[in-house]
């Protein structure tokens, strides 16, 4: 594989594991589908190479902000998906509560309050900064300085094997 691409790839894999850790260490990562959402492809079309990071739309506005209070009905969705991850994570349930009434509870307090994160940040127009740190100006250039390192290299090795054939 061009080297390239390589740079591209170990990139592409490390900024999706930082999302995910992010996800994971902000709580956000309830079901997985969100985490499972992000991925990252790599293409050369002649000169030209592609770092595409994608996820659910909603990544940015759940990751910096966090849910805000529900601002009109909805189908369900949010009980629904509270309910899939008192399933899929080791929830610890109040003993005077049913699985049933914390799901709605829990299904509750987001609607009229927004999620923590969002409490904690997006209440006050402020965000948590992890996706900027993920994409931070110094990230980008650490791996703009490696991609024309190799360039360079690439262009140095091309001069040395021309002398070589005078």
């Amino acid at each position: 594989m061009n080297e390239t691409l390589n740079i591209l790839e170990r990139f592409g894999e490390n900024r999706v594991d930082a999302i995910r850790d992010a996800l994971e260490e902000n709580r956000i990562n309830a079901t997985g589908r969100l985490s499972d959402s992000v991925t990252y492809a790599t293409t050369q079309k002649g000169f030209t190479f592609t770092l595409e990071i994608s996820a659910l739309s909603y990544i940015f506005s759940a990751l910096q902000e966090g849910r805000g209070p529900t601002k009109k009905p909805g189908k369900g969705d949010l009980r629904i998906a509270i309910a899939k991850w008192v399933d899929v994570k080791p929830v610890r349930i109040p003993e005077n509560l049913t699985k049933q009434q914390f799901i709605n509870a829990t299904t509750n307090r987001i609607h009229n309050e927004g999620t923590e994160l969002y409490r904690d940040f997006g209440s006050r127009g402020k965000t948590t900064g992890e996706l900027e740190g993920i994409f931070s100006d110094k990230e980008l250039i650490k791996i703009q300085e490696e991609l024309i390192q190799k360039s360079l290299t690439k262009v140095a090795d091309s001069f040395t094997k021309f002398s070589v054939l005078e």
